[in-house]
């Protein structure tokens, strides 16, 4: 997971193959091994792809927080465009959430959920803002209106997700953190080897590995990431995980 604006700083999915092609990683290459720059591994760059893809899919899937406020709105503009038989209004309540949030909200709905242009046929549209409002409440709490003094309701709500559930804050890095392990895997595979961290000795410079990821995440536009303690407690997790399993 994200901030939003870490989001908008990483480089769209499918930049992969630009800025992660063939000639593009022979500067990561020499970065990472100095003294092997014209010795290349031809995996390399498939491998480095295949990770940052996996990266990529995860850094710019909005949080449950974002997700909660974005379908909140939507749910209200539906309700109301839906009592006033206004698919236009119904269209463009879709329209106006950002497109991460249509996107994971179409993931997580059976079948997806209908386009703008559904909803604006005048033969079905209105079903179709509907089934839109269905998904909107799907793993949520429905608050009904409160009762007036004329003993109508004011319009249902969905319920507010808890802070603590909501994922803000500082990011809890898990998308950087599935990078490092399929690059420490990728890495194993090149190297034949498991990689090692300079965090677990009294170096103060970037071993190789930890140069390979820096380099990853400096080209994937991710900002604010500490590289190394990054590594050290990716790294740290893989090791008991496969002790563990021995």
């Amino acid at each position: 997971m994200t901030t939003r604006r870490q989001r908008e700083c990483l480089i769209p999915l499918d930049q992969t193959d630009k800025v992660f092609g063939t000639e593009a990683c022979r500067p990561i290459w020499a970065a990472v091994f100095p003294r092997r720059a014209t010795d290349m591994h031809s995996d390399f760059p498939v491998a480095v792809q295949r990770c940052v893809s996996a990266y990529l899919e995860t850094g710019h899937d909005p949080s449950a927080g974002e997700m909660h406020a974005s379908i909140k709105v939507l749910y209200r503009g539906l309700m109301q465009a839906i009592e006033a038989d206004d698919l236009e209004a119904a269209a463009m309540a879709l329209e106006t959430v950002p497109e991460p949030i249509r996107r994971k909200l179409d993931r997580r709905t059976p079948g997806g959920i209908p386009t703008p242009q559904q909803i604006r046929d005048p033969r079905n549209g209105r079903e179709k803002a509907k089934e839109l409002l269905g998904c909107c409440v799907m793993g949520a709490d429905i608050v009904p209106g409160r009762k007036r003094p004329n003993d109508r309701r004011s319009r249902p709500r969905v319920k507010v997700l808890p802070r603590f559930k909501q994922g803000r804050g500082y990011p809890r890095q898990d998308a950087e953190a599935i990078l490092v392990r399929a690059l420490a895997e990728a890495w194993r595979s090149l190297n034949g080897r498991f990689p090692r961290s300079c965090a677990h000795d009294a170096d103060t410079y970037m071993r190789p590995f930890e140069r390979l990821v820096d380099e990853v995440l400096r080209r994937c536009g991710a900002p604010g990431v500490n590289t190394l303690a990054l590594v050290r407690r990716t790294l740290d997790e893989m090791r008991d995980a496969e002790a563990g399993h021995d």
